[in-house]
């Protein structure tokens, strides 16, 4: 069945973004898997603190152990108060030593994840995203969308998601994914390009046919706009704020422009200003989008 995969490391911020998974998962119809990631420390026959590392170790996998099972029992608590037509999810558990990115790619491979929800360390996710390694590894290993949530963020209140598009082709498969959650959770979509030269208005035949292909998607809760700014980010970070937008969404490879703009550290003072949810969709992973085969729930196809 499919999952959503929460990466937890018992913080407090962690632990909301485990309860935001409650949520989504009764909307997804799908079960939780919490996971999380600890150091092994090596030992060699010549490391005379041999044994205390060892004993050492073994507590830290017997807290590991205790801390998903608290966290597990407070999501089936929740679980548990949800109305009664409501899907219930299973909650899992599992954690590993060694290197997250591998683990989180090893447990994608062997997985039926639908996506992933991750707690942003502060009030600002997009700093999170540029400054946080564990999170940068995180997105890398991902073929799924990466939904990171900072803390006081009450999803039930959903009403308008963002989109910024530069018209590429994993674009309009994201906004596939977003229709799909749009139809479940019942919000709104802006798909928005930012255009940062005013004297440039004539538009491409890409950006033609990606005007056409969202036009034929015959969604009534999706509209386009073009805006004008220097500074993307910066603009998409005002028209958050002006049209209060609860989340923001956009594809993340090295090659977009977007996703330059991501790495570009003139950025990071502007980034770190938006403070809602963050949607990190991936680029192509080898010639697929292991989320594109969601893009039409059931509930899509009964209309």
């Amino acid at each position: 069945m499919r999952t959503i995969l929460v990466p937890t490391d018992f913080s407090e911020n962690s632990a909301h973004a485990a309860k935001a998974a409650v949520f989504l998962s009764s909307k997804l119809h799908t079960n939780i898997l919490l996971f999380n990631n600890y150091v092994k420390v090596p030992v060699t026959l010549h490391y005379a603190g041999g044994p205390w590392v060892v004993d050492e170790l073994m507590a830290l996998k017997s807290e590991t152990k205790e801390n998903l099972q608290n966290l597990k029992d407070d999501l089936e608590s929740l679980i548990a108060d949800l109305e009664s037509e409501q899907a219930k999810p299973f909650v899992h558990v599992q954690f590993a030593d060694g290197n997250l990115g591998d683990n989180i790619a090893a447990i994608i491979h062997d997985k039926d994840i639908e996506l992933m929800v991750i707690g942003a360390r502060s009030g600002s996710t997009i700093d999170h995203i540029l400054n946080g390694s564990e999170t940068n590894l995180i997105i890398d290993q991902s073929n799924c969308p990466v939904f990171i949530i900072p803390e006081n963020v009450d999803l039930k209140e959903l009403k308008k998601v963002i989109f910024a598009t530069d018209f590429g082709e994993t674009d309009m498969k994201a906004i596939n994914y977003l229709v799909k959650l749009s139809y479940l959770i019942n919000f709104r979509i802006e798909v928005v390009h930012v255009n940062s030269s005013k004297s440039s208005t004539v538009k491409s035949e890409q950006q033609l046919a990606f005007e056409d292909r969202l036009f034929k998607l015959n969604y009534p809760n999706i509209t386009y706009k073009q805006v004008f700014g220097k500074n993307v980010i910066h603009r998409l970070n005002s028209l958050c704020t002006e049209t209060d937008a609860d989340i923001l969404a956009l594809v993340h490879h090295h090659r977009s422009p977007i996703g330059r703009i991501l790495k570009q550290s003139t950025s990071k003072k502007a980034l770190s200003q938006q403070k809602i949810p963050l949607i990190i969709f991936p680029s192509i992973v080898n010639g697929n989008i292991k989320w594109d085969h969601y893009k039409r729930s059931k509930v899509m196809q009964s209309n």
